[in-house]
């Protein structure tokens, strides 16, 4: 179980796990704290999730088969009625707001992302290449977020979004005038993106007069040459 969580950790990150083990035996050893040894270190990263670890109390067997007896979903406390309507739900499309489906940065993206399978009349090599660049974004509840490698999801930005973002960041009271690389990653630590988003800021802070002023050098007076007089040899 704990490979498992170090191997789908961008997954499960912001999720909350239940963790069914068979018998108290195996719940002890995940739950009572114990600082030293491997054990340690498996508790130390059970902690770094939000896990909940409950005792399957089978009727039938241990097998993966029997798990899912009918007679066991009482024992499992689970609702079949629901798990089969929870299934018909996302068997549906995800929803997206519509200025996504509008926006030429993401349509094509949301089109993969609803229907798993590139717009048609696309190219093979561009269909390749836009499966690969969907596959950092994910939908959830209406809207278009971005995976960041660190497990965290940015919120993608539209163009005219994106524009007023940039010029908060630079002039506003977020900004400051600063460097172009210090404008995107504060607004990369704000959880905003799009695709562009670093060029567009090197182009935004390019064109700003006030940044691109500096004071020339400081020509200091020539001062009068002084002989050294040496009394003594080297």
């Amino acid at each position: 179980m704990v490979k498992a969580l170090k191997d789908f950790w961008v997954y499960i990150l912001h999720s909350h796990i239940l963790a069914y083990v068979p018998n108290t035996i195996v719940k002890d050893v995940l739950v009572q704290t114990d600082p030293e040894g491997r054990r340690g270190k498996w508790i130390a990263t059970l902690l770094e999730y939000d896990v909940e670890i409950k005792l399957t109390k089978l009727i039938k067997g241990q097998g993966l088969a029997k798990l899912m007896a009918k007679s066991n979903f009482h024992a499992l406390d689970i609702n079949l009625i629901a798990t089969m309507s929870e299934e018909d739900e996302e068997s549906l499309p995800a929803q997206v707001s519509e200025i996504f489906l509008l926006s030429p940065w993401y349509s094509d993206i949301v089109y993969v992302l609803q229907n798993l399978s590139s717009p048609p009349r696309m190219a093979k090599n561009k269909s390749r290449t836009l499966k690969l660049k969907a596959a950092k974004f994910c939908i959830m509840n209406n809207a278009l977020y971005w995976k960041y490698p660190g497990g965290v999801l940015l919120n993608c930005l539209v163009e005219e979004e994106a524009k007023h973002v940039m010029e908060d960041f630079h002039k506003g009271d977020c900004g400051g005038h600063l460097f172009w690389k210090t404008t995107a990653n504060k607004i990369l630590r704000a959880r905003y993106y799009w695709h562009t988003l670093f060029a567009n800021v090197y182009k935004t802070v390019a064109s700003y007069h006030e940044c691109q002023i500096f004071q020339g050098r400081r020509k200091l007076q020539p001062l009068p040459l002084n002989p050294i007089k040496v009394s003594a040899p080297f």
